[in-house]
């Protein structure tokens, strides 16, 4: 490895640590109003459909200008919070995990648990594993629907739903188990990418 090499990994290392103390500064911050990570995922969720109204609506009003941009600026700050909250949910588990030195639970532990008590898991959680990607395929088609629907053909929004329901759904527990799948079924590298 040369001098080149060297210095460039340095860089990516130093960018590394000035990430993680970003994030984990914003964690610290969520940790100490005592939220967590399937708490934010959630609201990623709730958030999604004002924001599709919001977009939806500003089609309605094209011709008023002043109506469009306030339901589109409505829609873009949602859109954006949200964005934010799928960085912030991840950050928020590795530093909880972290702080509490917290021992996962098993997933047959997690799924005896009420929904609400399920929602209060510190750190990362098999129900946060398969809500995240249900979460984020919310955010994405809540935002493409009402923004693409006039500029794509609606087929194309349908069939790519589909199959985003389709590759959710083999996420959960019952259908992964009867189809023999195996894995925790959360999102990889591949799908973030995707």
């Amino acid at each position: 490895m040369d001098q080149e090499d060297r210095d460039v990994m340095r860089r990516l290392e130093d960018q590394n640590m000035v990430d993680h103390k970003f994030a984990d500064s914003i964690a610290k911050w969520f940790d100490l109003r005592n939220i967590t990570p399937n708490q934010l995922t959630v609201q990623r969720i709730v958030l999604s459909f004002p924001m599709c109204l919001s977009f939806a609506f500003a089609k309605v009003y094209e011709t008023a200008f002043w109506y469009w941009f306030f339901l589109h600026t409505c829609g873009v700050l949602l859109y954006t919070w949200c964005a934010l909250c799928d960085f912030f949910d991840g950050a928020l588990a590795r530093y909880q995990k972290r702080r509490y030195a917290l021992k996962e639970k098993t997933e047959a532990e997690e799924y005896r648990l009420p929904i609400w008590e399920r929602l209060k898991i510190k750190g990362s959680s098999h129900y946060g594993a398969v809500l995240d990607p249900f979460s984020d395929k919310t955010l994405y088609f809540c935002a493409l629907f009402p923004l693409g629907w006039s500029v794509v053909d609606p087929i194309y929004l349908w069939l790519s739903l589909c199959v985003a329901l389709i590759l959710t759904a083999i996420r959960f527990r019952a259908i992964r188990r009867a189809l023999e799948f195996g894995g925790k079924g959360a999102a990889n590298r591949f799908g973030k990418y995707k």
